[in-house]
């Protein structure tokens, strides 16, 4: 069973977001802040990180920063998720090359979707690589 890491500050959405990933076959985990995102992620190492890129005490930037220097977790598929349509905050998104960047609110069947095809995509990497 494919597991995703959730780290997103609003509990609500967390909330939701890991029902729905359970409904859909996933193991799921939330945490609600930065340093929980790295600390899980390295315990774990889940199939994707679902990264809330604006957090307070560090964001999704944050965290990709940290996973991605590290090698144990740096393999690890991110999707970010975000409110802001700021270009800028954007483009620092697009430096850690997310397999997406998903607009909250999101549509939940379009983001379903993008972790199904991320994590298979990922496997199949694994598998050739």
């Amino acid at each position: 069973m494919p597991s995703v890491l959730v780290v997103e500050d609003d509990k609500n959405v967390a909330k939701e977001l890991v029902l729905r990933l359970r409904s859909e076959g996933y193991r799921a985990v939330a945490v609600h802040d930065a340093t929980a995102g790295v600390a899980s992620a390295v315990d774990s190492h889940p199939d994707i990180l679902l990264l809330d890129i604006n957090m307070p005490a560090g964001g999704g930037l944050s965290v990709a920063a940290r996973v991605s220097n590290m090698p144990d977790t740096a393999d690890i598929p991110i999707i970010f998720l975000t409110a802001t349509t700021s270009p800028e905050i954007n483009a620092q998104a697009d430096a850690f090359d997310p397999v997406a960047l998903v607009e909250k609110p999101s549509d939940p069947r379009l983001l379903m979707d993008t972790i199904s095809r991320a994590i298979a995509e990922h496997k199949a990497e694994s598998v050739s690589g």
